[in-house]
């Protein structure tokens, strides 16, 4: 690299040629094709150089306008062509300087090749920017407009004193119409708004607007399909209004408007909106008064099935047959009669997803549905759905928190804050579903503050046939609940049956999915996880199996006694039993697992370290060593005396601590207490082990002390 960085460049242009197009007939694109020599030291270069060229506005400083690497240009005896494209808008017709920079690889260093050159035009290089001459003739004669003889004049070009017929236009000075005839003629049934008549009827405007309208003013007409009195308003102000009716009488029961239709069907008042999109009113109403009523309807009759106010649901998807907004109450609808329905609500269809009652609230605290039910007796309802087609909601509530709440104030008896029954034989008394496809979703919430009150009770009558639920919960989402119970000092879910038999318990879970399971249980509790008890003289569990569920293969009776066909332990490999050990107080010998263990003859029920050869007392091995614990541990629990703190095994197989001083120990060896302390050791007496084996090794242990694992069999 530092023999480079010593040569010395240099270059002279052969051709330089301007923008370059690929084929006749195409725009000159911003590349140019650059031929020149290279020497080095001197000498025409031969081989691959890497060339880099720059654009500035000036022959020294000045500004950049872009720069593009060539890399490995073919020269030859000092000759090369390259084809640069830097890029766009660099060649405007101003002056423009080109730097060029040479190195023989990547790792060398860029060295400047001369100053910057000038690149002047060449005979495609440069486009003026106005033509001279077009068709002949110059830009002036195409700017004077008496020489336009045809075609279209732009309207941008006319004058502002001129009239024009595709816009609103102010006149300062007054219009005159000089024909002998009417001077309006309009062919369309549209109206001339804004326009000053001096005359209406025969009265001036000032007679009209003083009242010299005598009362009433009565206006009749016979227009099928049409209008006798239409108002438009056209302004786009929030108070803007076509009709606006007031009755300035304080007492009594004035109206503003009043309609009244005598046709059998009839409408005494009918409100449209037209507009497609926004939030429209056909009949909007509002009052002020803290007992007024904004829209107030009432039908007199007292017989036949009657409706103080009507509205029937829009055309659009997402239309209101009723939409009332109140800082109090978006709707307040009250019954005085006995049987008076305070809302009733229908949805005729007999098929789709039709609702009889649709409530929604926005509100943290909010009802979508709100019903009262006061009267203290009787059977009453806040809330009364009832829908009669086969896929009908009587009562469908949707809302961000509570799409519907039902509440009971009454103290005493049994009251309901929400009340459902189903009578078809697959119903549902309540049916909750929660679509959503993530999150905590509820299909059913329910709350009670009572001290014996419930969340749900659920009932399903003594139907004879079909699957009735008292209580049904469905939910899609992946951690959605079905049903899901929640109690912060109480239970959660509460199951309780009268009935007897397997398919009649308080609880019943199934799962249909082959792989699915039907019970899952999960607690963080220090407790326990299950609790099952039972007061009476049954089992407590059963476990069946088989196609049909019927094979008993499990059983934990009411004494505690397990029945089981198999019993399979992996957390260990031997059968043991707790002991207390003991030893001397002078001694250094602490109880661990692995030790030997021998009877204590002054102490019941307790063990001792073995401390001596073919001991006959020996009763077994601590459990635990080597990290394999005890497969099984039976305990007493409140006897004392066949209870204890260290598991020692009495079967099976356990790691125990041998001394192979006396002799080498191999798999199948019988094995014996030492005089080690806690440690066994080969049997070559055979004559005084009888009754003093503990078992047979089966790994091996050449010399010295170690775990060897005992296969325990007491001999």
């Amino acid at each position: 690299m530092m023999r480079m960085m010593m040569r010395v460049f240099s270059m002279a242009v052969l051709l330089a040629v301007g923008p370059i197009a690929a084929q006749a007939g195409e725009f000159f694109s911003n590349s140019f094709s650059y031929q020149g020599q290279l020497k080095v030291d001197g000498q025409p270069a031969d081989g691959d150089y890497d060339f880099e060229f720059e654009i500035w506005d000036a022959a020294f400083g000045g500004n950049s306008f872009g720069a593009e690497v060539v890399n490995e240009v073919d020269v030859r005896d000092g000759l090369f062509t390259i084809r640069v494209d830097i890029g766009e808008d660099i060649f405007t017709g101003q002056s423009r300087w080109l730097a060029v920079r040479v190195r023989e690889n990547e790792e060398s260093p860029w060295v400047s090749v001369g100053n910057r050159q000038q690149v002047v035009a060449t005979p495609h290089a440069l486009v003026s920017a106005d033509a001279a001459r077009l068709g002949g003739q110059t830009s002036s004669f195409y700017r004077n407009a008496t020489n336009i003889f045809t075609g279209t004049l732009n309207v941008n070009r006319l004058p502002t004193q001129a009239a024009r017929l595709d816009m609103a236009q102010t006149f300062t000075a007054a219009p005159r119409f000089g024909s002998a005839g009417a001077p309006f003629s309009v062919t369309s049934s549209a109206q001339i708004p804004n326009l000053n008549a001096s005359m209406v009827g025969g009265m001036t405007a000032s007679q009209l607007m003083s009242g010299g309208v005598s009362a009433p003013l009565e206006l009749t007409g016979d227009i099928s399909g049409g209008n006798v009195i239409s108002a438009v308003n056209t302004a786009s102000g929030n108070a803007s209004t076509a009709i606006n009716g007031h009755s300035s009488s304080s007492t009594g029961s004035s109206a503003a408007i009043i309609g009244r239709s005598d046709s059998n069907t009839g409408t005494g008042v009918f409100g449209r909106s037209v507009a497609p999109s926004g939030t429209t009113y056909g009949v909007r109403g509002t009052s002020a008064s803290d007992s007024g009523r904004g829209v107030f309807g009432q039908a007199l009759a007292s017989s036949g099935s009657t409706v103080g106010g009507q509205f029937v649901a829009t055309n659009s998807p997402n239309g209101r047959g009723v939409f009332a907004d109140g800082s109090q109450y978006g709707g307040y609808l009250l019954a005085r009669e006995s049987n008076g329905v305070g809302v009733f609500a229908w949805a005729n269809s007999t098929t789709g997803q039709t609702a009889g009652l649709l409530g929604q609230a926005a509100s943290n605290e909010g009802r979508g549905v709100y019903g009262l039910a006061t009267n203290l007796s009787g059977s009453n309802f806040g809330v009364f759905g009832e829908a009669r087609g086969s896929s009908g909601v009587g009562v469908y509530g949707e809302a961000g928190t509570t799409g519907v709440q039902g509440e009971s104030d009454n103290t005493t008896g049994t009251g309901y804050g929400g009340f459902f029954r189903s009578r078809s034989t697959g119903g549902y008394g309540v049916f909750g579903v929660a679509t959503a496809g993530t999150g905590t979703t509820y299909g059913g919430y329910f709350l009670t503050n009572s001290a014996n009150g419930t969340g749900v009770h659920g009932f399903a009558g003594n139907i004879a046939t079909g699957t009735s639920k008292g209580v049904y919960g469905e939910s899609s989402a992946n951690g959605g609940r079905g049903v899901h119970g929640k109690a912060n000092s109480g239970v959660g879910v509460y199951a309780e049956s009268n009935s007897t038999g397997t398919n009649r318990p308080a609880l019943f879970v199934t799962n249909t999915n082959v792989g699915g399971i039907g019970m899952f249980s999960r607690t963080t509790s220090s407790d326990a996880n299950a609790v099952f008890v039972n007061r009476g003289s049954g089992d407590i569990v059963r476990g069946f199996s088989g196609p049909t569920g019927g094979d008993l293969v499990f059983r934990v009776q009411n004494n505690g006694r397990t029945v089981t066909r198999s019993l399979q332990i992996t957390g260990g490999s031997d059968l043991a039993e707790p002991f207390d050990v003991t030893t001397a107080d002078d001694a250094d010998v602490k109880p661990i697992p692995g030790m030997v263990m021998v009877i204590d003859e002054s102490r019941p029920g307790q063990l001792t370290p073995a401390t001596s050869a073919y001991d006959r007392r020996v009763a077994g091995v601590i459990s635990g060593a080597n990290d394999l614990a005890p497969g099984m541990i039976m305990t007493a629990d409140g006897n004392a005396i066949v209870d204890g703190a260290h598991p020692v095994a009495l079967t099976g197989r356990v790691w125990c601590l041998c001394d192979a001083s006396t002799g080498p120990i191999v798999p199948g060896d019988l094995l014996t207490t030492s005089s080690t302390a806690g440690h066994a050791m080969k049997v070559t007496d055979h004559g005084a082990a009888q009754g003093a084996i503990i078992g047979k090794a089966m790994t091996p242990l050449k010399e010295g002390r170690g775990l060897v694992l005992l296969l325990v069999s007491l001999q």
